[in-house]
């Protein structure tokens, strides 16, 4: 397995899903109307993707350069990911799928890329204390 996939495979492969779904013509999409249109499931399938893949992808990054700062893996996948929300929710609107981009998708996948990031730092947050209590008992 190329060096850079070793560590990056649960994230493409994320992203793979993600394209496939948010590409996924619209007439295979349940429509909701009024109010819940802004809470629907695809709302929700929106910030699911986009957080599991910054979370994935940043995981990796961390694993695959572990010499970079965190700051810079932490903006890298921010700015991938923010790119990554846009590229889609251009290319529901444009590709003839009967889907459509709009702002209220874009902020559902900016959510969970910020749920992503944040559970990602968390989780290492979470480790690098239980290893530093472990330090102090040894």
């Amino acid at each position: 397995m190329p060096g850079f996939v070793r560590n990056l495979w649960p994230a493409l492969l994320w992203l793979t899903g993600l394209l496939v779904i948010t590409l996924i013509p619209g007439n295979f999409v349940p429509k909701t109307k009024g109010f819940w249109s802004h809470l629907s499931a695809d709302k929700i399938i929106h910030l699911v993707l986009f957080a599991g893949q910054s979370f994935l992808l940043l995981k990796g990054l961390a694993k695959q350069y572990p010499e970079k700062s965190g700051r810079y893996k932490l903006k890298v996948v921010l700015l991938l990911s923010v790119m990554l929300a846009a590229l889609t929710e251009v290319l529901q609107w444009l590709l003839p799928i009967k889907r459509d981009g709009n702002f209220f998708d874009g902020l559902a996948n900016i959510v969970g890329i910020t749920i992503g990031l944040t559970a990602y730092l968390l989780v290492v947050r979470k480790k690098y204390q239980k290893l530093k209590t472990k330090q102090k008992i040894d």
